[in-house]
């Protein structure tokens, strides 16, 4: 393979196994919740929140990024694709590998904010389940 394969598939692997780790995050923060005492849960919310909301500003720029120009590029170079490399033209072709590329490192991104967002859910359900629990304790027999 190329330097440029090895390289875009290296950071396809970095990605997916971030993802993977943030699944097993989620797993691990959800199972023990329920055994943990409500400041636990409230400590492991509190993080989920400030990872989301620490990558807000980089997700809004890739899903306006996704969205738009280089979606539409992508789509307009398929069509392209075979007359450029009939041609040789290799600057088409690199320019349209390079865009699908960050296309898909996009698309990575955007299931990580997912699964974060998923874990937080999680945890404020979590967590409103144990204020319901709680007050439904308190209430005389």
């Amino acid at each position: 393979m190329s330097t440029r394969i090895d390289k875009f598939c290296d950071g396809l692997k970095q990605r997916l196994n971030a993802i993977d780790a943030s699944i097993q995050r989620a797993k691990a923060s959800v199972s023990a919740a329920p055994a943990e005492a409500e400041q636990a849960v409230r400590k492991n919310l509190d993080k989920a929140k400030a990872r989301v909301d620490a990558r807000k500003a980089q997700i809004k720029e890739t899903h306006a990024r996704a969205k738009s120009k280089l979606k539409q590029d992508l789509a307009d170079a398929k069509g392209k694709m075979e007359k450029w490399k009939a041609n040789h033209e290799v600057d088409k072709l690199t320019r349209h590998a390079d865009k699908a590329e960050q296309y898909a490192m996009d698309a990575i991104l955007d299931a990580s904010d997912a699964l974060d967002e998923a874990e937080l859910a999680a945890l404020e359900a979590v967590e409103a389940r144990l204020a319901a629990d709680a007050a439904a304790a308190a209430l005389p027999a």
